[in-house]
C-alpha cells in the first residue's frame, strides 16, 4: 500500500475535530426588516423573510458600454462575432470580481458582522456564500477601506472585534426558485473551537412592466437620412391605390429583377417607415413622452421582439434601489438581437441591465420566435393578484424556450399563463390581446381581437347600402375588394370563423387563470385570412418555415398597438372602407375604447409593419414609469 504523508497547517487537526457551537457574541445580519439599513434590529426581525439582493446586471462605471461600442463598430462584427464581441456581450457589473464605484456598491445588498469582543486577535474568520443560489452570487468584504472578494481575504479576530462589512451581488436571473436563496455564513475558528452564524438573503424577483404604466420613452427604429431622402419619391398621402401589381411577390422571386422595380420597392419601404415615424411622433405630441430614434448595428424594425423590459428592486436607505432589466430575446430566424452596444448607446448603461436566457432546447419543439418580446406580455396587478401575471404564447408542437418559461416561473409570485398561439402565422400574444384601463374593481380590461365583430361590421355596412365600397390597400388579401365581394366568399368567412374559435380558446385559458372574467373583455374588430407558410421559407419575424395553415390579420390589427398612458393609445390606421368620411373600423375602435376612458390616435403602419406580418406594437418598445415600491 502506498501511504502518502499529508502535511496539515498547525492547529488544523484541532479544527477538524472542533464542534460547531453557537457561542455568544457572533452575530451576522442582512436587511431582514427591509428598511434599507442593517442594524441590530435585523437580528430579531420576525416574519419579514430574507433580505433582498439584486442581480447586478447594469454597467454603472461605463466600462462595458465602452467595450461593447468598440466591439461593434461595424455591421460585420455583429454578423460574425469574434472573441472580443462575445466578451463585450457578457460584460456587466457582476461579470468582474470588483466593486465598480459607489453606484455599483449601491446595487449590492449589505451584510454586517457585528463586533465580537469574545474573539481573540489570533482567531481565523471566513465569510462565504452557501445555499442553492451561491454559484449565482458573489460576496465582497471591506478591508482597510477597500472592497475585495471575500474568497481572497484573510480575516482575523482583530477584524471581528471591530466588526466586518460585507456586500452581496447577484450574477443574473435564475431558472429555479431554489437558486434565488443564499446564506452569508460566518465561521470563526478560535482557541480550538468553531463558531458559526449566517444571514439569509434572496435574489430580487424580476417583474415585467405592464401597459397601464405610463411610457417615459418610446422606441422605434431610426430613419436614416438616406431613407428619408429616398421616401421623397413616393407621395406621403398614401391613398387607396398604393401597391402595384408588379411589386407582388418581389421578396420571393428568383433570377434577375428589373432594377427600376427594386428602386420602386425600396422607395415604398422608405416611405412607409417615414410615415410611421411621423405618425408616432404626432401621437406623442403634447404628452411629454420622449421619442427615442433607436439605432442598431443592423437595421431591424421589430423592436418589441428584441427585449421585454422589467425591473428588480431592493430596499435602500431612505427608499428603494431599482434597476431596469431588459430580458433580451434569443436570435430568431433572421432577426439579430440588439447588442449591448445598441442598448447602451440608445438607453444608457447606469441602472439599466441586460439579462439573457440561455437556450438549451435542441430536440424539442422550440420556436425561437416565441421567445421574442411580442410574445411576452403581462396582466397588471388586481385584487387578489398583487403581482399580475405573465402572458406567453405556446403550444405542444410550437413552444418558447423552456429556459424562458422556467425563468419567469422562478419569480414564484408572478404566475405564467400560457396561451395557445399555434394557429397564428407569427404566433405572438400581442396579435390578439392588449390590456387597457377600466373603471372596474379589477382596474383593467382586456382588448381582444375579434374577427366575428369585423365581419359583423361589414354586414351592418352592407345592410346600410354600402356593400359596393372597396377596401383600401391594408394587405394583399383585401386589396381592392368590395364589401359585397368579401362577404360572398364562403372560404374567407370560414377562415375568420376558424380564427374566432381559436381566440375563444385563448379567452377560455385567460378566464381559467382566475385573473380575468368575461366581463373584462372588450372585443375590437379585425379581419383575418389563413394560409400555409411556404415550405423552406420564412419572414422577417422568424415565421416557422413549415406546418399547418396559420392565420394573420389582413387589416392592421387594432390590439397590436402602443399604450402611451392609461388614457392614450396608438392604434394602426385601419384602411377598411370610408363611410361618411370615416373609416368603418376606426369609428368602432374609437367608440369602444372611449367607453373605457381611452383616447385613440391612429398611426400609419401598413407599409412599414403590417405587410411584413406585424403592426404598431411589434415595431415599437417603451420604457415605462415603474410602479410604487412593494
Amino acid at each position: 500500500m502506498n501511504i502518502r504523508r499529508i502535511l496539515l497547517p498547525a492547529g488544523a487537526l484541532a479544527l477538524m475535530a472542533a464542534p460547531a457551537i453557537a457561542a455568544p457574541g457572533l452575530r451576522v445580519a442582512a436587511d431582514a426588516d427591509r428598511n434599507g439599513v442593517v442594524d441590530a434590529r435585523d437580528l430579531t426581525a420576525r416574519g419579514a423573510g430574507p433580505a433582498t439582493f439584486l442581480p447586478n446586471l447594469d454597467d454603472d462605471s461605463g466600462r462595458c458600454a465602452r467595450a461593447a461600442a468598440a466591439a461593434y463598430r461595424n455591421e460585420a462584427a455583429v454578423v460574425r462575432p469574434t472573441a472580443r464581441t462575445v466578451a463585450a456581450e457578457r460584460c456587466n457589473d457582476a461579470s468582474d470580481a470588483r466593486v465598480n464605484g459607489a453606484r455599483d456598491l449601491a446595487d449590492m445588498a449589505r451584510v454586517r458582522v457585528f463586533p465580537d469582543r469574545h474573539a481573540t486577535r489570533d482567531a481565523r474568520v471566513t465569510l462565504r456564500l452557501t445555499g442553492g443560489g451561491a454559484s449565482n452570487a458573489r460576496l465582497f468584504v471591506r478591508r482597510g477601506g477597500t472592497w475585495m472578494p471575500a474568497r481572497g481575504v484573510s480575516l482575523t479576530g482583530s477584524d471581528l472585534r471591530r466588526g466586518i462589512e460585507a456586500a452581496v451581488e447577484g450574477k443574473g436571473l435564475v431558472t429555479s426558485g431554489a437558486r434565488r436563496d443564499v446564506r452569508v455564513r460566518v465561521t470563526v475558528a478560535d482557541r480550538g473551537r468553531v463558531r458559526r452564524a449566517a444571514a439569509p438573503l434572496r435574489l430580487a424577483r424580476f417583474a415585467l412592466q405592464h401597459d397601464l404604466l405610463p411610457a417615459q420613452r418610446v422606441l422605434a427604429l431610426a430613419v436614416s437620412a438616406d431613407d428619408r431622402a429616398t421616401a421623397r419619391s413616393v407621395p406621403s398621402s398614401l391613398g387607396e391605390r398604393l401597391f402595384e401589381p408588379a411589386l407582388d411577390g418581389i421578396s420571393t422571386r428568383t433570377g434577375s429583377i428589373d432594377p427600376s422595380l427594386l428602386t420602386r420597392a425600396t422607395a415604398l419601404g422608405a416611405r412607409g417607415q417615414v410615415d410611421f415615424e411621423d405618425g408616432v411622433r404626432g401621437a406623442l405630441a403634447g404628452t411629454g413622452i420622449a421619442p427615442v430614434a433607436f439605432r442598431m448595428g443592423m437595421a431591424d424594425q421589430w423592436l418589441q421582439d428584441q427585449f421585454e423590459p422589467g425591473y428588480v428592486e431592493m430596499p435602500a436607505r431612505g427608499g428603494v434601489q431599482r434597476m431596469r432589466v431588459l430580458l433580451r430575446a434569443t436570435t430568431s430566424g433572421n432577426i439579430p438581437r440588439a447588442t449591448k452596444a445598441d442598448l447602451y448607446r440608445n438607453l444608457g448603461n447606469a441602472d439599466l441591465g441586460v439579462a439573457d436566457v440561455v437556450v438549451r432546447d435542441r430536440g424539442t419543439p422550440f420556436d425561437p420566435s416565441l421567445d421574442n418580446g411580442g410574445n411576452l406580455e403581462s396582466l397588471p396587478p388586481s385584487p387578489g393578484f398583487p403581482t399580475g401575471a405573465a402572458l406567453l404564447g405556446s403550444a405542444p408542437r410550437r413552444q418558447p424556450g423552456r429556459a424562458l418559461v422556467a425563468t419567469l416561473r422562478a419569480q414564484t409570485d408572478q404566475p405564467v399563463i400560457l396561451l395557445d398561439t399555434s394557429w397564428l402565422a407569427v404566433g405572438h400574444v400581442d396579435e390578439t390581446i392588449h390590456v387597457f384601463r377600466a373603471d372596474t374593481p379589477r382596474g383593467f380590461a382586456v382588448g381582444v381581437a375579434d374577427p366575428r365583430l369585423g365581419v359583423a361590421l361589414m354586414r351592418r355596412a352592407q345592410a346600410a347600402g354600402h356593400g359596393g365600397l372597396r377596401f383600401g390597400d391594408p394587405s394583399y388579401e383585401a386589396r381592392g375588394r368590395t364589401i359585397d365581394e368579401m362577404l360572398a366568399d364562403p372560404a374567407w368567412l370560414a377562415q375568420n370563423e376558424a380564427a374566432a374559435v381559436s381566440i375563444d380558446g385563448q379567452i377560455a385559458q385567460l378566464v381559467a387563470s382566475g385573473q380575468v372574467t368575461r366581463a373584462d373583455l372588450v372585443p375590437l374588430p379585425v379581419l383575418m385570412a389563413i394560409s400555409a407558410p411556404r415550405k423552406g421559407s420564412g419572414t422577417d419575424k422568424g415565421l416557422a418555415p413549415a406546418g399547418p395553415p396559420r392565420a394573420a390579420a389582413i387589416v392592421p390589427d387594432a390590439v397590436n398597438g402602443l399604450s402611451l398612458t392609461p388614457r392614450l393609445y396608438v392604434a394602426p390606421r385601419q384602411h377598411t372602407v370610408q363611410i361618411d368620411g370615416r373609416d368603418l373600423f376606426e369609428s368602432e375602435i374609437t367608440s369602444r375604447l372611449a367607453a373605457l376612458g381611452v383616447e385613440v390616435r391612429f398611426a400609419e403602419d401598413r407599409l412599414y409593419a403590417h405587410v411584413n406580418g406585424g403592426d404598431v406594437h411589434c415595431v415599437t418598445n417603451a420604457l415605462r414609469a415603474l410602479p410604487p415600491a412593494r
